[in-house]
């Protein structure tokens, strides 16, 4: 029986280096996108600026979470490392500057929250301020946040959080590919066949460069594209 790549069951490495991949080159991409919008504002660079921010947050907890995935089975230790690498200040705990920012996200998803509601200016830079505090759905707990601008939140994330997953990575082995290369070249080739959409023709000349392909070669390239990414920090790119 052919293995598939994405079967439900516990997370294979391939799974996370592909969801990481994605997810943090979102945050990327989402914040640089932030950071090039000047005032004055129009209403469309308003609703830009809001999604931009709002999406940044989304991309990272979403990437934060593939390594706190259930199914993960490494969950615990990097739950523990990730306290310790978001432990900014005394006043607050690492534990509480994950939940400000993973109720931050819920708000924006689940309760239409503005991020962009309260703002200032700065040489023509929206500077958005983030809420001193975030209840959790229930309304029950309260975190305060680690900082009193956006831009501060994010920069102190941005220094610890690409250096973190990188080291969690190789600590658990993660670049090293969870099947053999005759595995991995024999679930490429199955999945290229099964494409309802494709005309055989185009079927037959993706098959025969398949087979050329060094599919050694794909893990650590993959591990390289996402390693690109994480050390990429946004802000540095202002001055």
């Amino acid at each position: 029986m052919i293995k598939e790549f994405f079967a439900i069951g516990e997370y294979k490495n391939e799974e996370i280096i592909s969801a990481l991949k994605y997810y943090f080159e979102s945050k990327n991409y989402n914040l640089n996108k932030a950071l090039q919008i000047k005032s004055p504002l129009n209403i469309i660079e308003q609703h830009e600026l809001r999604m931009s921010y709002s999406n940044y947050f989304v991309s990272l907890m979403s990437g934060i979470e593939v390594l706190l995935e259930p199914t993960y089975k490494n969950n615990k230790n990097f739950k523990k490392e990730l306290y310790i690498a978001f432990s900014f200040n005394k006043e607050n705990t690492g534990e509480n500057n994950y939940n400000y920012l993973r109720e931050l996200r819920n708000s924006i998803i689940h309760r239409g929250y503005d991020i962009s509601s309260a703002i200032n200016f700065t040489d023509k830079i929206p500077i958005l301020i983030a809420p001193p505090i975030i209840p959790n759905k229930s309304g029950k707990k309260e975190y305060t946040s680690f900082d009193h601008t956006i831009l501060e939140v994010i920069s102190k994330i941005e220094e610890v959080i690409g250096r973190l997953i990188i080291n969690h990575i190789k600590t658990f082995d993660l670049y090293k590919s969870t099947y053999s290369k005759e595995e991995r070249k024999e679930m490429f080739l199955e999945r290229i066949k099964k494409v309802p959409h494709m005309p055989e023709e185009i079927k037959i000349l993706a098959l025969n460069t398949l087979k050329d392909l060094d599919f050694d070669k794909i893990p650590e390239t993959q591990f390289s594209e996402l390693e690109e990414i994480l050390k990429h920090n946004p802000l540095r790119d202002m001055h």
